[in-house]
């Protein structure tokens, strides 16, 4: 869904006329939330705004002698959106499925808890929801730069109904501070006011949805263009070892066999070949044996229900107590190994006790990989690239030209004026062969689930079984030769 956010500052004046008809047209938004229009709601005036593909018709929150500070319009594929609520500080409308609600905030504390506590309300109706507009309020005092420091108890209370109604912050691109009061100098005063946040389920709706903050010029605030970024799934995803496989009775010897097959070659060739051999069977494996954990679950569970009505209508009979107790075992043993990859993929570590936290962990999977989404570029010449194949191709030409190789010169006199600082016998410690001890030591040492390799091996892989690690001393050997 494409949503168009600007808080205009004024809708009279022809270049803010001509701006809003500008951004229409680039990103042919279904919804348009507009901010401070200062004029009066009326259907010619939208007429006359000649907005492309937009519907003429209008949502407002203009009272019999107050002036409307918040606008809704709509493509004219749609239908009318149904409206939730309608505040001074927020319109909140139903589209299809999902709920939108586009505020522009009050300046007292004691009025902006007005919309925090109807933002809890709208909440309990559990749809998808996206919610935007101008805050006027910060998070923190990192997102103002100038003027006074940010009222502590209005970020609290923000930040408490964002965590009540489990509201996150979109990923975002552009300008950093989304307001500016247009002075010089000291009095000069940037903030970051305009965001977008959704919840879990319009996440899980729209899983790229994402929003850039326009440039500042005919208004004193950015506008807000929200939309979808259309990735397909990547042919070559890397290698990564889950140590999630290793509660399969079959794993250890699927690494056993792998690693004692001989290859012929040096111990560097030796040593990327196993490790290249391993991956390929251990993808097979994982698609043949190890099988889809989120299935398993749902199979198990199915499986469960099954058991538990036969054991049930014959309550003496002690085999089919039997089939259900083992059919409970199964499914909490795969609930428990989806909670673990879960919280592997997830990269989150502080989590240490507590239930599975399968619906976190997911959901931080879900927030990271919207976060590293590359939705544009720009190139050499200062063009924006959005298509995907451009961008692709874009990132490869640049470490191309980054890594390929040129032709240095360099004067051998050069380093006899670089001074001495260390002796003979700390030049031969430092070029000393490791042990075999030692590199035991280090890996040990290391955080089982920290970052993998780019190999996608953690040093979890290498203390499973030392036989592993002797071919890492080779390595580190042959390499410390080279050198």
């Amino acid at each position: 869904m494409r949503v168009l956010f600007w808080n205009i500052r004024g809708l009279k004046r022809i270049r803010a006329k001509d701006k809003l008809r500008s951004l229409v047209n680039q990103l042919n938004p279904s919804l348009i939330w507009l901010a401070e229009p200062k004029v009066r709601a009326k259907r010619n005036f939208v007429k006359n705004l000649r907005l492309p593909g937009m519907s003429q018709m209008l949502i407002h929150n203009s009272g019999d002698t107050e002036k409307g500070n918040i606008w809704l319009l709509w493509h004219s594929s749609l239908s009318i959106p149904s409206i939730i609520s309608s505040t001074k500080q927020g319109i909140t409308v139903r589209d299809g499925d999902v709920l939108v609600t586009g505020i522009h905030v009050a300046c007292l504390t004691m009025d902006k808890r007005e919309l925090w506590e109807e933002l809890m309300n709208i909440n309990a109706l559990q749809f998808p929801w996206l919610v935007l507009g101008d805050s006027n309020t910060v998070f923190s005092c990192d997102e103002k730069v100038g003027g006074r420091s940010p009222l502590r108890t209005s970020m609290t209370d923000f930040n408490n109904c964002l965590d009540y109604c489990g509201l996150l912050q979109a990923p975002r691109s552009g300008i950093q501070f989304s307001r500016c009061n247009n002075m010089v100098g000291k009095k000069r005063i940037l903030c970051d006011l305009d965001k977008a946040f959704f919840n879990t389920k319009w996440l899980d709706l729209y899983a790229t949805w994402s929003y850039k903050v326009g440039v500042r010029g005919v208004s004193d605030h950015g506008a807000l263009m929200g939309d979808t970024t259309d990735i397909s799934k990547p042919q070559n995803i890397p290698f990564r070892y889950q140590p999630i496989r290793t509660s399969h009775p079959e794993f250890l010897q699927l690494i056993k066999k792998s690693w004692e097959d001989e290859c012929v070659g040096n111990p560097v060739f030796n040593f990327m070949s196993k490790l290249k051999r391993f991956k390929i069977r251990v993808r097979k494996w994982n698609w043949e044996v190890f099988g889809d954990l989120r299935i398993k679950v749902k199979e198990t569970e199915d499986e469960v229900l099954k058991s538990t009505l036969l054991s049930d209508a014959q309550p003496q009979n002690v085999t089919l107590l039997n089939n259900l107790v083992t059919a409970k075992g199964k499914h909490e043993f795969a609930s428990q190994q989806y909670s673990e990859l879960l919280r592997s993929k997830s990269r989150i570590k502080w989590v240490k006790e507590g239930g599975a936290n399968t619906g976190f962990f997911h959901t931080s999977m879900k927030v990271r990989n919207a976060h590293n989404n590359i939705a544009e570029l720009e190139d050499s010449n200062g063009n924006i690239v959005v298509e995907q194949n451009q961008i692709a191709d874009l990132l490869v030409n640049h470490f191309q030209n980054k890594f390929e190789h040129q032709e240095v010169n360099y004067e051998e006199s050069f380093f006899d004026s670089i001074p001495k600082v260390i002796t003979d016998e700390d030049n031969a410690l430092m070029d000393a062969l490791p042990s075999a001890q030692e590199i035991e030591d280090v890996v040990f040492s290391m955080d089982p689930n920290s970052s993998p390799d780019p190999d996608g091996f953690p040093s979890s892989f290498y203390r499973l079984l030392k036989v592993l690690l002797l071919g890492a001393v080779h390595l580190s050997q042959f390499r410390w030769q080279l050198l």
